[in-house]
Formats: structure tokens, sequence, C-alpha cells
């Protein structure tokens, strides 16, 4: 790494030694320091705690090896030579050096800063719990689940005691019921406060204005009021054109392009369609350009009122923004209960947080972005008791924007006063965004919009890790191919530069394999079942040439697939380990079985019912049509007894009020599950024991498993298990053999659901959360297209992920219809010469 510079930012593409470097860094800073406890003055930041574990064991594990008299490994030559070379040192002074190091470190342990985000800033903020106003002793809230809950329970017990709280909750059951969207109340509610805990709506806060609910009635007044006035334009404008084309007698035939054209268009504007109104097609535009408004019929009344349409044309069109206000309008009317409900809420949850004197972990880098600004860091290190004179960041591009403001104070005093500090990250490795990662902030380094920019753009020193240590020739070379043509072909040029540094040079000299193999969906056979088959048969070939179990890692983007897969391969007797696959809750059979008992105690609720259809279907086998039913069900109302009678299930309904044992063992029988699977027999074992103490839980069975569901999981004792995890989880790992689950890889949807608008054109209102798909069509369209354009990213990165696990081989399934791959991120690969047409398969060696 060159040294020139003390702000280092290090790109490290996945198998590049992102660790090694991060450890010669640290290596080099206390290794050329004269005092053996400088080790105290850095601060290493990382985002998990296996991250901080292994910085940590890393460290050691080269002072000890420089320490030691025996023979070093290649390993610790490597790095020795390396240090060596860049300190300008002996090799005996290293080693000497490291002796006195590692006996400091080993005798004030606690003094090694190498911390996880979210422990260091709760560490400050214990710090300064008196300057933030916080009792020194609060608790420590990591899952803010339960308080949401909480919150959202004192709001609806206020229902029909506070007039605003009421009508307000009431007017937005109403529209939810009334435009057919997912009505649960308390669910609904929930999501909205859970919202209040991201970041996104803290840094949007100061600026959003106070409304009451009755604010928000008025505002929704006013917006109707508006929208009408803007439609009444469209109208009279639309219903001028008709009535001149009318009155001459004409119909749509005689008019270019007939229904297809400015008939058409005028029609949309008399009935107030506005959202035909926005996007005039080329056939509308025609008539302007080309002076086109005849058709074949060439009728000569139509040119006698042309130029007083085109008039009318060309007025509609110049009211396209009024349009488009009213368009966002007419859609931020029933969001506009989400904003009503905000001062709620914030009251709420700051009111039991004092109570129960506890704080949210996601509070602390609020209340710190808040506090302290860049001139009081020299403070901030002296109540920390240690003097930071170097920062490192690991993983930066998982940092939020909230987390990156937290340290960008720190990490500029360290660069100010002479002292080097190193960032390093992959933004083609950002899969976080969900949770508030902001990976353009790594992108768009050494800019951060602050003052301070000079000054790090000054001491910027960028380098490139474009070698691959992990992975084999022929996978290193699959991926390079892959993602350039992927990224170059599905992401918009403004995220293309996230794969500017895509291409690596491979350091492995191992035999690699790679392929992709795509089978024909089938409409009798579900996707798991299609692919599972080739996938186990694929395990058995590793394992018959050698391969441990432990060596081979099954990737999957979501846990019911994972959950699929490890119980199927238990059954056949392979050993697997996983964390979330494993769960009960996320079997596909338990789920049907559970849902079923919800069903069956609320038997009026669609929404029980509806899940419970949806959950059926992808278990059993129905002889009628799902999307039929669905629409039944919502149209007639119809109870859980009618939705059973027609989809002809003879359930033993004499059996409901029995034991949970013997509901569950009716049900199994009923839907023809296995009950030798493993998932339904660990959820017999789970509900025998439920009925052995249901006198002392005092709960009924589905509150008992809605409270310990998420640590159920099947038992797997074996040590040298395949592993099953979602790509998500596999961040940062690496198999000798991967294979990974890919049937359907689209993007069905934006990553975040809500977007912040700035200026919504509202005098009363300034600024409001609004939901993203609603912005189509209106004058904020473009935060759409941006939020879409940062989807594909996410999309790819997370394909990224997949494939760069991989050592030796590398396996990859997916699906077709019609011989063409179905998810359209890997379907440009057909047209590679190595395809093979006839095995719709690629093959790499």
């Amino acid at each position: 790494m060159n040294l020139k510079g003390n702000y280092h930012v290090c790109k490290s593409s996945a198998g590049s030694g992102k660790t090694f470097t991060l450890a010669k860094f640290y290596l080099s800073l206390i290794l050329k320091n004269p005092s053996q406890d400088y080790f105290r003055h850095i601060l290493a930041i990382t985002f998990t705690v296996k991250a901080a574990a292994e910085m940590k064991n890393r460290i050691i594990h080269y002072l000890s090896g420089f320490a030691s008299k025996g023979r070093l490994s290649p390993d610790h030559l490597l790095m020795l030579d390396l240090i060596s070379k860049e300190l300008e040192l002996k090799s005996t002074h290293i080693q000497n050096r490291s002796r006195l190091i590692l006996n400091a470190i080993l005798h004030d342990y606690s003094s090694l800063s190498i911390f996880t985000i979210d422990k260091f800033v709760h560490k400050l903020v214990r710090s300064f719990a008196s300057e933030l106003h916080l009792n020194p002793d609060f608790e420590v809230e990591i899952d803010s689940k339960q308080l949401v809950e909480r919150v959202v329970s004192e709001t609806l017990n206020k229902v029909g005691v506070e007039n605003d709280i009421t009508e307000l909750i009431l007017r937005y059951t109403k529209e939810q019921l009334d435009s057919d969207k997912y009505w649960d109340v308390t669910s609904s509610l929930e999501s909205i406060a859970a919202e209040l805990n991201g970041e996104e709506f803290h840094i949007h806060a100061r600026e959003l204005d106070n409304l009451s609910p009755s604010g928000i009635f008025t505002i929704q007044d006013e917006l109707r009021k508006t929208n009408t006035e803007i439609s009444d334009i469209a109208q009279k404008l639309g219903g001028k054109a008709m009535n001149l084309i009318k009155g001459k007698g004409l119909i749509s035939k005689d008019l270019a392009y007939g229904a297809r054209g400015v008939f058409d268009f005028f029609q949309a504007a008399e009935n107030e369609e506005l959202i035909k109104l926005i996007d005039p097609n080329s056939n509308v535009l025609k008539a302007i350009d080309e002076d086109k408004w005849q058709s074949g019929t060439k009728s000569p009344l139509v040119l006698d009122i042309k130029d007083e349409l085109l008039n009318i044309l060309l007025k509609i069109i110049d009211h396209k923004p009024q349009f488009r206000q009213a368009i966002f309008n007419q859609r931020l009317i029933p969001q506009l209960y989400r904003t009503g409900l905000i001062n709620e809420f914030q009251n709420l949850f700051t009111s039991i947080k004092e109570d129960e004197n506890q704080q949210l972990l996601s509070d602390f880098y609020r209340v710190l972005s808040d506090k302290f600004s860049n001139d009081q860091t020299p403070f901030i290190f002296e109540r920390l008791g240690n003097k930071y004179n170097h920062i490192l960041i690991d993983e930066f591009q998982d940092t939020s924007q909230l987390q990156w403001i937290n340290l960008l104070p720190l990490l500029e005093n360290s660069i100010a006063e002479g002292h080097a500090s190193l960032v390093v990250g992959d933004a083609k490795q950002s899969i976080y965004r969900f949770r508030g990662s902001e990976p353009s902030q790594f992108i768009n380094q050494p800019v951060n919009n602050r003052s301070t920019d000079q000054l790090l753009s000054a001491e910027f020193n960028l380098s490139v890790l474009n070698s691959n240590y992990r992975s084999a020739g022929t996978i290193v070379q699959f991926n390079n191919r892959f993602f350039s043509e992927l990224s170059n072909t599905f992401l918009e040029k403004s995220e293309q530069e996230f794969y500017a540094d895509v291409s690596q040079t491979a350091e492995k000299d191992l035999d690699g394999f790679v392929s992709i193999v795509a089978i024909e969906k089938e409409e009798d056979i579900t996707i798991q079942e299609l692919l599972f088959e080739p996938i186990s048969r694929q395990i058995q070939d590793l394992l018959k040439k050698g391969a441990l179990p432990g060596e081979i890692c099954l990737l999957f983007r979501k846990n019911t697939d994972a959950s699929y897969f490890a119980g199927r391969l238990l059954q056949l007797g392979f050993p697997v380990t996983s964390d979330e696959s494993l769960l009960l809750d996320h079997n596909p059979g338990v789920q049907l079985l559970i849902s079923t008992i919800k069903a069956m105690s609320n038997p009026f609720d669609s929404f029980y019912l509806q899940l419970w259809l949806s959950r059926l279907s992808r278990v059993v086998k129905l002889n009628l049509n799902y999307h039929e039913i669905a629409i039944w069900l919502k149209t007639e109302k119809a109870s859980f007894h009618q939705l059973t009678s027609k989809l002809n299930l003879k359930l033993n309904e004499s059996t409901f009020n029995q034991n949970s044992f013997r509901v569950i063992w009716e049900l199994i029988k009923c839907f023809g599950l296995n009950k030798e699977d493993v998932f339904i027999k660990c959820l017999l074992d789970f509900s025998l024991l439920y009925d052995e103490n249901a006198a002392y839980l005092k709960t009924s069975f589905i509150e008992h498993w809605d409270k310990q569901s998420q640590k159920l999981s099947i038992e797997n004792t074996a040590g040298n298990s395949i592993q099953i995890m979602t790509i998500h989880k596999s961040k940062g790992l690496e198999f000798p053999h991967v294979l990974v689950y890919l049937p359907e890889f689209q993007q069905r949807k934006t990553t975040k659901n809500l977007a912040w608008i700035d200026d919504t054109g509202i005098e009363s209102m300034s600024k409001t959360p609004v939901e993203v798909p609603s912005l189509k069509g209106t004058n904020y369209e473009s935060v759409l297209d941006e939020e879409k354009a940062k989807t594909s990213v996410d999309l790819i990165n997370t394909l990224y992920v997949a494939l760069t696990r991989a050592k030796q081989t590398l396996n990859v399934y997916t699906t077709t219809k019609d011989g063409e791959i179905i998810p359209v991120p890997l379907r440009f690969v057909q047209n590679w010469e190595e395809w093979n047409e006839k095995s719709s398969s690629l093959i790499l060696k």
C-alpha cells in the first residue's frame, strides 16, 4: 500500500485479502512506534462481532508468530517481509518489538480497541450520559419490536377516549378497507411506528411540521379541493374538444390513429383521467410535430377544427405539472394518516423509554449526531480515556448516514493531527441498504459535503486490491466476465461506477469449475421439488469425489427455501448445519399448520383466511385455481368453514376444541403431510410439551408459539456438516464448494418503501414521508427512478456476494420457461458461446 497521504481508502473486492490488509496496517502502526503500548491509541471499527473477534485474533496471531523463536509459517513470513520492507526495519528488530508489544497487550487486553460500531457508540453514550440527559444506569434494548408493540397498544387504548386519535385511526382503518389493502390495524400501525426508529426519520424529523390529527384532516380537505379544481381544468378542456368533434359529426376513426390518438386523449381529459394526460403517446405528439390529424377516411371536417383542437391539446399539455401534482395529492391523502400519527408515537416512545430507563441501540447514533460536532472531538477522546491517533474502519460500504456522521469527526481529527487512518470496503458487497447502509458514501470518497472536504482530499490516498487469493482462476475469470457484462447491461450509467473495479487477477493455483444449470419450469411441480433432485445429486457427486460435508455450502435468497432443502437433506441422511433454515417457523409445512390454527381461531377474519389459503396453495396441490378462490373469498366474505367446503377439504372440526397435539395431528393427516418430516416431528413435540404445561403457562397455544417460534429449531449435532444459509449470511465467508439456488431472481419492488419529499407543493406541510411506488406519474417520479436504480445495484450486489464465496467449484441452479432463463439478470449468459442449448447449461473448467 502506498503510504503517501494520511487518509487511506482501500477498495477491496471479494477474496482480495481485506483482513490481511487491515492487519498489516495495524501492525505497521504499532511496530514503527517506539512505545510498546501504542496499540492504546488505535481504534478499529468493524460491523459484526465475528469480524471484531477475527481482527483481534489476527493481530495476536501475527504478533505471536513474530515473537516466537521457532520457525515461522509461510503466512507469518509473508507478513513479516512486507512490514519489514514497508517500514525499512530489520526482521530481528520487528521480532523483538513484537515480544514487547504482545506482552503489553496481554497485560492490558481491555485497551485493545477493536470494537463493533454498535459497541463503540454504546461506550460513547455511556461516557456522556449526563451531557445527553440520560440516567447513567440506563438499559440497552437491542430489539425495538417490544417497544413498538407497546407504543401501538397504548395508542389503540386511546380510541374512544381521545377524539382526535379516535377519528384519525377510524379514518385510517376505513381507508385501508376501502382500498382493499392489508387491514390488520395493529400490524399496520406497528409498521408505521417502526419507521420512526429508522435513521431516515431522524435525519428528516427536524424539518417535519408537527401536525395534529385535526391538522392532517385540514390538509386532506385542502388537497381534495385543489384536485377538484385541477380536474375541472382537464374536464373543461377535454369537453370542449369532444364537443367540437361531435359537433362536426365525427367519430374516433375519422381522426388520426383512431382510439389510440388524440380522440382518446381528449376523451381521457373529459373523463378526468389525469394519469393518461401526463405522458401523451407518440400518436398524440404527431398531431403537434407532424400536423397529422386526419385518418384514412380523409374527412375534410377534421381540417375545419384542427387548429382549435391543436390549441386545446397544447393547453392540456401545458397543464401537465398540475396534473402530476394532483396525482401526487390523490395518492398522498391516505398516506397522511401516517404523518398524523408521528407526533403521538414519538411522544409515547419518549415517555416509555424514560419510564423504563431504556434506550434503543438505534438511539445512540441519533443523540451523538445531535450533541457533538467536529470541534468537540478532543473532548470525546478525553472522556473515553484513550487518545486515538488512528481510526481504522472495516466494511465501510455498510455504514449508514448517521454512523458516518458520528465517525467522521474522529477520522478528521486524526488526519488533521498528521496521523494515518484507513477505511476499507467494497461497494459491490453492499447488501444491507434495507437496514440503512449507504454505499454511495464509499463511492464518493473523499467528498463528504463538509467543510473538511479539502483536508480529506489533500490527504486522500486510494488503493485498489485487484488480486484474488480465494478462488480458482476459472471462478475468478467467470466472475470478471459475468459482472462486467451484467453491470454494463443491467445498471443505469449513473450506477455502473460500483463495478468499475470488478476485474481481478487469480492468485490461487487451483483447478476450478463453474456451472449454470437451468431446468424447464413445470406446471405440476414446485420449483423447490424441481431443483432439489439436481442439487442433491451434485452434493452426492462432490462427496464421492472426496469433498467433506463441511466444505459444501448451499446459498438461498429466502429462508423458506433454505428450510425446505435443509429438511429434505436431513431426511436423506445428510448432515446439515444452518442458523435460520432449521427454524421451525421457516418450514412451509409448519407454517401451514400454524396458519390453519390461527384461521380456525379467527374464522371470519379475511387476513388470516387469505394467509392460510396462500400457505395451503404452496404445500398442498389444489384442484381449484388459487387466484379465483382468493377473489371469491374476498368478494363473498366467506368464513373458514365455507372456504374449506369450497376446497373439498374434510377437516374434522370436532377435534378443533381438543388439545393442541391432537389438533395438529389431525391437520397433518388432512393435508397429507409427511409425519416423518423432522420439522413436523419437532412441532408435535412442542405441542405435546405445551399441553403438559398449559395450566402453568396461562397462555393459548398460538400465543406461546408466537413467543417461542424464533427460538425453535431442528437440532443437528453433526460437526462436519453441509452449510445451508441465506446469501446475506454468507457475506465474508468462503467455502471450497458452493451451490447457489436462484430459480427466480428479479427486481419486483424497491428496496426502500418510503421516501421523504422535501418540497411537497403544500403550503402547510413542507415535508412528508411517502410510499415510493406512489410517486410514479407525479412531479417526484425522479425519486422513484433513483430508488429503482439503487435497487438494481442491491440486486446485483446480492448476486456478487453469492458468486464470490467459492474456492474450487461454483454451481448455480435456475429455471427456464420456453427455453429462456427466467431470472433476467442471468439471461444474458445464453448468448455466451459456451452455453449448451441442448442441455440448458454452461460449464467452465
